[in-house]
């Protein structure tokens, strides 16, 4: 085990989140689904940014918040073979007749 060795503030809140997220570090060695690195993610997000800059901003905090959440939530769809319009009927559905919102379950087959 690590033994702390300063007082630093920064230094201390770092050392606590690794320690407390070690277990999860090295996930992709063991499954080989998860990348090494977040460079999927980084362009994920790059059309956001690009939005954002050529002054496509959203006027109200809300606006922005509901396109963030829908955006991520159709790209991790992509990601897992889950068609967006597909599910969130789904959703509606099961939200109209009062039932638990279904889980997005892949439509393509695991090839794991």
């Amino acid at each position: 085990m690590l033994k702390i060795r300063t007082r630093h503030p920064d230094c201390l809140r770092i050392w606590k989140r690794l320690y407390k997220h070690c277990d999860e570090l090295f996930t992709f060695l063991d499954d080989s689904r998860v990348p090494a690195d977040n460079n999927s993610t980084e362009r994920d997000i790059r059309s956001l940014a690009a939005t954002r800059s050529d002054g496509g901003t959203h006027r109200a905090d809300w606006s922005a918040a509901a396109f963030a959440r829908i955006k991520s939530i159709i790209v991790t769809g992509m990601k897992n073979g889950v068609r967006f319009i597909e599910y969130g009927t789904e959703v509606v559905r099961a939200k109209l007749r009062g039932e638990r919102l279904p889980l997005p379950l892949a439509t393509a087959t695991d090839t794991s």
